[in-house]
């Protein structure tokens, strides 16, 4: 037992990522690290550049958001390796786990030179270009890894495809949400009032980030034959999100004439409220690892229309959860709306079946013991006691 090496609970797990933004991986991090075991973790948030929105949220948790300011340009800083292995000693961190590319370049190797006990890297998106040198670097870096975590089965396939991580250091844990913010005590009414949308309209609505990767333009395209067909008096399309494309689709918009029954939120942070709002959830997704906004309108209720890929594919079943339809196909998205604006009743199971899918099998409570579970295995194989 003389080689057992003993660690004072709470462990300090230190989390890296270049800045804390409004967007899906942001918001996936803050419901993780403020829901961990305040007995067996102490978590410390690093952004290599500033703490940004979700940052600063994360704070009013009493949860410490570091921001280091650097990554302004595209060259290799040295230094931010340094700072984070000072960091890394300073605190005396347990476990680092890193959150997408760069994060994940600056932390491994920080996490080396400082002899951090449990490193841990993350991945939360698919491979959409060929970029060689990631890969040779990913490679590398992974044999300072004791895991890589893939958040579907489709950005594990590109880990074992393109970066060659050995199968048994990856791990798929999926994203998870609360779905308690989704039980929400607001009426339709007082959420389509807070949104200037007409009672009586049929609203639409998406949420995501304006960027080539969500496929607003076919989910405008979509929309408009949707008012082209007929059949609903006052249609609504509600887009929550804001992007490099929002000026572009905004011309689109305005082009279709379509000024009136088209509304751009931007970025919210009252996303349950929108969802409330809404009688039909619309994903137009061309590819992405995981749709956290998918797995937020299945716990709000709503009957969802999705673009049909492997992300997607893991967390619903055609027709079970949602409509799947042909992706980059605006009329097959249009079929799909029709389909469940005019049928209320496969409306109405959908909706209940993937709430129960979400609270059943995706409740980010269920995460937070997996990520748990997993740091404590890890440090346990490397013959650390908790003291």
């Amino acid at each position: 037992m003389s080689d057992r090496k003993p660690l004072k609970r709470p462990l300090n797990i230190l989390h890296l990522i270049v800045t804390l933004p409004v967007g899906g991986i942001e918001q996936r991090l803050k419901e993780l690290v403020i829901r961990y075991s305040k007995e067996e973790f102490r978590p410390i948030v690093c952004c290599l550049r500033d703490k940004n929105v979700v940052g600063r949220e994360i704070e009013q948790y009493g949860i410490e958001v570091i921001e280091l300011d650097r990554m302004r340009g595209h060259r290799f800083d040295p230094i931010l390796v340094w700072k984070l292995y000072r960091l890394m000693k300073e605190r005396r961190i347990d476990i680092v786990r890193m959150h997408e590319y760069h994060a994940s370049l600056y932390g491994r190797l920080a996490a080396r030179w400082a002899k951090v006990p449990v490193v841990i890297a993350s991945v939360h998106n698919v491979y959409r270009r060929k970029l060689h040198h990631r890969f040779w670097i990913n490679r590398f870096l992974a044999r300072w890894s004791d895991r890589v975590i893939a958040i579907s089965e489709r950005v594990k396939e590109d880990l074992l495809r393109f970066d060659r991580i050995p199968l048994a250091k990856v791990k798929v844990i999926p994203n998870g949400v609360d779905p308690l913010l989704f039980e929400n005590p607001i009426s339709k009414e007082e959420a389509r009032r807070k949104l200037s949308l007409p009672e009586q309209a049929v609203v639409i609505g998406t949420v995501g980030r304006l960027s080539i990767a969500k496929g607003h333009k076919n989910l405008l395209n979509a929309f408009q034959l949707l008012l082209d067909e007929g059949g609903w008096p006052d249609l609504r399309l509600v887009l929550v999100g804001e992007g490099p494309l929002r000026e572009n689709l905004e011309q689109m918009v305005q082009k279709g004439g379509l000024e009136k029954a088209v509304l751009f939120l931007g970025t919210r942070r009252d996303v349950p409220d929108c969802l409330r709002a809404f009688d039909l959830f619309v994903f137009s997704s061309l590819w992405e690892g995981q749709p956290a906004a998918v797995i937020e309108a299945m716990a709000a209720g709503l009957p969802i229309v999705s673009t049909d890929y492997e992300g997607v594919r893991e967390i619903i079943t055609d027709r079970v959860e949602a409509l799947l339809v042909r992706s980059d196909d605006p009329k097959a998205l249009k079929e799909g709306m029709v389909q469940l604006l005019r049928d209320g009743t496969l409306s109405q199971s959908l909706g209940k079946a993937a709430r129960r899918r979400v609270v059943g099998q995706l409740s980010v409570q269920r995460i937070v013991q997996e990520y748990e579970t997993l740091y404590k295995e890890l440090l346990s194989v490397k013959g650390f006691v908790f003291s």
